[in-house]
């Protein structure tokens, strides 16, 4: 496990961001990963249903964004973790922000919290605290 991660890193900010995209009411589900695991994973991702999403976000240009392509199968938020710089990149399809990075501490509570903070604003939605 990367140094200066907890033990439960992956848990805890799963079950936090989970949350947070129930909250969005736009059929967001955890595909990455399936289950909780010890330590910390490089990437955390979730899916949402195009067609829920456009209903919640209809303005986001994600219809625009796709053309012809439209609907996709999945409108997909991306958390990517670097635990050796301890940062995390973010990639919020339909959203028209860049991937804002976030930085981390290895404590899983706070870490949650920060991206929490993050996505929840893209996706105005409250964040718990």
């Amino acid at each position: 496990m990367p140094e200066g991660f907890d033990d439960d890193w992956s848990a805890t900010v799963c079950a936090v961001l989970d949350a947070l995209f129930l909250r969005a009411s736009a059929g967001f589900s955890r595909s990455s990963p399936a289950h909780p695991r010890d330590g910390v994973v490089g990437d955390l991702l979730w899916e949402a249903d195009p067609i829920r999403f456009l209903e919640r976000y209809p303005a986001s240009g994600v219809v625009e964004s796709y053309g012809g392509q439209w609907p996709p199968p999945c409108i997909d938020y991306w958390v990517y973790v670097d635990a050796t710089t301890h940062r995390a990149r973010l990639s919020t399809e339909g959203s028209g922000v860049d991937s804002p990075t976030v930085e981390l501490t290895g404590r899983g509570s706070v870490d949650a919290a920060r991206l929490a903070a993050v996505l929840g604003e893209i996706l105005s939605v409250p964040t718990d605290g």
